[in-house]
């Protein structure tokens, strides 16, 4: 089978959410299938000499788009923003429109060649949309207008408010017509997948959960700190961001209080500039911008936190904690998509206001909160392992053909 894939980058190397779920659940597929992956240079030929290596050596032909995603940056950002009000599509749509892109589609589709096509970002369904004949899928990472609507519920500016407003309808009328009009909608969790059938109207959706490789962690709990928090996550990803702005504001220095030797360790690529400098004056917070890797931290930390409160799909971040038997203490937004019962498998704490104590008590008793690790570890050895995921997908792949008539007997 011919699958092609396009996307907004390679993902390589594998340093946030978005990238590890795309490479482990395409990698072994490119092992027994053809997949032609199509992304937009990033403009740092280095990087993308790298990436391109390591797809090419993990069986993928990388088909390069000169035409690069605009920077959320910049002089003409704002102008973008300022054109974005006239549009009907969502910033992020508009934002990713890429005329090369739909050129480079539209000839591949008339070779023929191409079995199935397949979005690995719902806003790159408008670079198929209208100029392929074969059937295409969508590997809904998140449902994002439930982001937007999470972003206006928990704004106090009113005009912030009133665009996350305008950006949620925007990409919720989206959805709905991307979604109706997909061969298949892929979900990472059952709540994503309710709302894309009830409120989305999607006709086959299926469910192809995130993951993790265990066997990249050990289980050892000894040299674990007790006094060591970690916040593990893309700093480019807003709801990230927000998370760690309201750790440091008042979840953080409330622990302190309790809990004086504690320290927090804060781990993601491309942190913004503002946290960098406000960490650099804070004795007890450290900040580790674009770490090659992240098992060290997950395998020395107390307990990983998670105080989300927007979101959308599931955490991969704390798939990544349990498989290193890793503490997990996070929101019920945090949380929700994956299959964890609290109190056993992770700790939950039922508000955000309530995020500190919940930390402190569970820290307090820390032999009961290292069993809450390894029962969730048990979890994600059984249901999160990124091989029997990835043949759920190439399933979901052979199915869609098969409904269409085109699969070769």
């Amino acid at each position: 089978m011919h699958v092609a894939v396009v996307d907004e980058w390679l993902p390589y190397p594998v340093d946030c959410g978005k990238k590890l779920r795309s490479f482990h659940l395409l990698a072994p597929l490119a092992r027994t299938h053809r997949i032609t992956y199509l992304a937009p240079r990033s403009g740092y030929r280095e990087q993308d000499d790298l990436a391109q290596q390591a797809m090419t050596d993990a069986g993928f032909k990388v088909v390069w788009i000169e035409q690069q995603v605009p920077p959320n940056s910049g002089l003409m950002f704002a102008p973008r923003l300022a054109k974005n009000f006239f549009s009907p599509y969502p910033y992020s749509v508009d934002r990713h429109i890429n005329r090369q892109m739909q050129v480079q589609v539209e000839q591949l589709d008339r070779e023929g060649d191409v079995d199935l096509w397949h979005a690995e970002w719902t806003p790159y369904v408008e670079n198929l949309r209208g100029f392929v004949s074969k059937p295409w899928i969508i590997n809904a990472h998140n449902v994002e207008s439930l982001i937007w609507q999470r972003y206006r519920d928990v704004q106090r500016n009113r005009m912030k408010a009133w665009y996350f407003n305008m950006q949620y309808q925007r990409f919720e009328a989206y959805e709905q017509r991307a979604f109706q009009e997909a061969s298949c909608v892929v979900t990472c969790t059952d709540d994503d997948a309710t709302i894309a059938r009830t409120t989305m109207n999607a006709e086959n959706v299926q469910v192809v959960s995130n993951g993790v490789d265990t066997s990249r962690f050990t289980t050892d709990s000894i040299n674990r700190d007790h006094n060591e928090l970690l916040f593990l996550g893309s700093l480019a990803w807003r709801p990230n961001l927000d998370a760690v702005k309201l750790l440091l504001d008042s979840i953080f220095p409330a622990i302190r209080v309790q809990l004086p030797k504690t320290r927090l360790t804060i781990v993601g690529f491309e942190p913004p500039s503002w946290l960098v400098s406000r960490v650099a004056q804070l004795p007890n917070v450290e900040l580790y911008g674009n770490a090659p890797q992240v098992e060290p931290f997950l395998e020395r930390a107390g307990a990983m936190v998670v105080p989300l409160r927007i979101g959308g799909g599931s955490r991969i971040k704390i798939l990544e904690a349990l498989g290193a038997a890793c503490p997990v203490i996070s929101t019920a937004v945090g949380a929700e998509g994956l299959h964890l019962q609290p109190t056993t498998d992770i700790v939950i704490a039922n508000t955000v206001e309530s995020f500190a104590d919940t930390t402190v008590k569970a820290l307090a008793n820390y032999r009961a909160l290292l069993q809450t690790a390894h029962s969730g570890r048990n979890v994600v050895r059984a249901r999160y392992e990124w091989s029997s995921l990835a043949e759920q997908l190439g399933e979901i792949w052979e199915m869609q053909l098969a409904t269409e008539g085109m699969l070769a007997v």
